[in-house]
């Protein structure tokens, strides 16, 4: 069976960069860091200099699988006051001027505390206003949560 081909900005600009011959630059940035009012300028001023998708971590108390950039940067953003819903408000203010790729990177906890039904459907009612194309949880823990999330996404349409 050949695999199912979505439309979105991910695959849409890796699809480009490859008829282009061109590799692609990913640029990471800790949300909220120095301060979630910089977050969107920070995300514009790189797609200027040539980024093709952002990663937008999602700040977290106890980072212990980054490094200590990664982990101060952290520290500052929570800090600074943000959270994952101010987040996903800057995100939705990023759309209005852009529609590079975004990609929310996040330990499993922080998607835990706001509730995979409530990230789930606030994707499949704003659809594309809730601006990021996809969210990732490398870590996740054991099988009962990503049953969980699994759950949530069924139940929400997402």
């Amino acid at each position: 069976m050949a695999p199912v081909q979505t439309a979105t900005r991910i695959g849409n600009m890796f699809a480009a960069r490859r008829a282009e011959s061109r590799k692609v630059f990913i640029a990471y940035l800790t949300a909220g860091d120095p301060t979630p009012a910089h977050t969107a300028s920070l995300v514009l001023a790189l797609e200027r200099g040539g980024a093709d998708l952002i990663e937008l971590g999602v700040p977290f108390s106890d980072p212990i699988a980054d490094g200590p950039v990664i982990q101060r940067a952290s520290y500052r953003a929570l800090e600074a006051g943000a959270t994952l819903s101010a987040l996903l408000k800057t995100v939705r203010e990023i759309r209005r001027h852009s529609q590079i790729p975004l990609l929310l990177f996040s330990y499993l906890n922080p998607l835990m505390r706001h509730g995979f039904g409530s990230l789930a459907r606030a994707k499949s009612r704003c659809s594309d206003a809730f601006g990021s194309d996809r969210a990732v949880a490398p870590r996740r823990g054991n099988r009962s949560q990503s049953t969980r999330i699994g759950i949530a996404r069924e139940r929400n349409g997402a």
